[in-house]
């Protein structure tokens, strides 16, 4: 077992935003990786307001890595995952626009011999008012 290395509390909340990023985000590993309970972090979040906004900044930087990751596989149209990336997309930042909120039936293109349905969720807002201001796409 490693040797546990006890820091002041502004030196291990250093240690950990710079876990974070290392470990793109997630949480438990970045933990670990310091030696703190998943308590302490939320603890940690609640009392120190840098501490949260640095956080949450590094988890948010995180999803806009794998959102543009996401973006470039579906505008390939050579690549068979196309439509599931796409797919993905929609349903994760197109709800404010209805998307992923009622079901369509489509042909899955990967099975040729026995073509099977699957589900595409695609619904647009009913009127522009349903959009908040603050939505960003």
């Amino acid at each position: 077992m490693e040797d546990v290395i006890f820091l002041g509390n502004e030196e291990q909340k250093q240690a950990f935003v710079e876990s974070l990023r290392t470990h793109d985000g997630n949480v438990t590993a970045a933990c670990r990786a310091v030696r703190i309970s998943r308590q302490t972090f939320y603890n940690w979040r609640k009392t120190d307001p840098t501490f949260d906004y640095e956080t949450k900044n590094i988890r948010e930087e995180c999803l806009d890595q794998a959102e543009a990751e996401l973006r470039e596989i579906s505008r390939d149209p050579s690549n068979p995952d196309r439509f599931k990336a796409l797919r993905l997309y929609l349903e994760a930042r197109g709800k404010m626009r209805g998307y992923g909120t009622s079901e369509i039936p489509a042909e899955d293109k990967d099975d040729d011999e026995n073509k099977k349905n699957v589900i595409v969720t695609v619904q647009i807002a009913e009127k522009p008012e349903d959009i908040p201001d603050d939505y960003e796409c």
